[in-house]
């Protein structure tokens, strides 16, 4: 189901929080919690964030500090995180770093339809690692109470930019949920998609895919499943931890829609079918 922005309002460690801007995004989904250490908009910002991989699924803790009397900086963050889509930020200790919200950037948060929380002012106690602890403790509570997060992916990604709606976000998804690496394989066993857990781990698919044919065994912590689209597989490799059979198939059926909706760029994704999968709840009708 997923933990929105709303529900994670009613948490104790946000107790007192704020609605100042884009109360349109309280029904977005938080998967994640970051922190916005360099808020100085300059080449070393930008280049920072475009090595990020942003999932449309984040919300950002900051105070500021370093633009706390930078109006225009603190507008030209929201404007860089909200492109990059972000839900929104958790301001902290207003009123003692910042002095107070300026009307400007309670427009720009507002044009973007971005969350803008602000928590508590004047209040020195409050800690990013409360909010965070929550926040994340929720998510994970909510992943073991619903498994079958096939429909969730989809829908997320259907949200999301056309040029995002492709199967590189598909397996980045999955591999954020499942901690895991995945590749996706051609019918020429070539390598077409791949994601990284993390995605600063380096994986040499193709030596992992030849040394399992040439032993013709399998390989610890590497599963391969066969999928129904053009004779492509799907490789998942998780280094700590078992993958679950219910992980397995959520990982799979997700592929699978995926394939069917954004596995041909040059192909308009059946409407139909991504209404059906995301309004029903019955994802296996896409196959």
């Amino acid at each position: 189901m997923g933990v929105t922005t709303h529900e994670i309002l009613k948490l104790p460690a946000l107790k007192g929080a704020k609605v100042i801007a884009g109360a349109a995004a309280l029904d977005k989904i938080v998967g994640s919690v970051s922190v916005l250490e360099y808020s100085q908009p300059t080449m070393v910002q930008n280049e920072i964030l475009q090595h990020i991989n942003f999932n449309h699924d984040e919300i950002v803790l900051t105070a500021f500090a370093s633009i706390k009397n930078d109006i225009t900086a603190q507008c030209r963050n929201i404007d860089l995180l909200a492109t990059a889509g972000e839900i929104g930020i958790i301001l902290f200790y207003v009123g003692l770093i910042v002095p107070t919200i300026d009307p400007r950037v309670i427009a720009t948060a507002e044009q973007h339809d971005f969350l803008l929380l602000c928590m508590p002012k004047n209040e020195p106690n409050i800690t990013y690692s409360s909010v965070i602890t929550e926040i994340m403790f929720a998510v994970f509570n909510d992943q073991v109470a619903n498994p079958n997060f096939a429909p969730l992916l989809i829908k997320k990604i259907s949200t999301m930019p056309d040029y995002q709606q492709n199967m590189d976000m598909v397996l980045r998804l999955i591999s954020d949920r499942i901690h895991a690496s995945l590749a996706l394989l051609n019918d020429r066993d070539k390598v077409v998609v791949a994601q990284n857990w993390p995605q600063t781990n380096h994986l040499n698919w193709t030596k992992l895919r030849q040394l399992m044919n040439r032993k013709r065994q399998t390989i610890p912590d590497l599963i391969q499943f066969d999928l129904d689209k053009a004779k492509s597989k799907l490789l998942i490799y998780k280094e700590q931890g078992n993958l679950n059979h219910i992980a397995q198939e959520q990982a799979i059926e997700t592929v699978q829609i995926g394939l069917n909706l954004w596995g041909d760029l040059n192909t308009t994704p059946n409407l139909a079918d991504l209404l059906e999968t995301i309004i029903q709840n019955e994802p296996q009708k896409q196959f």
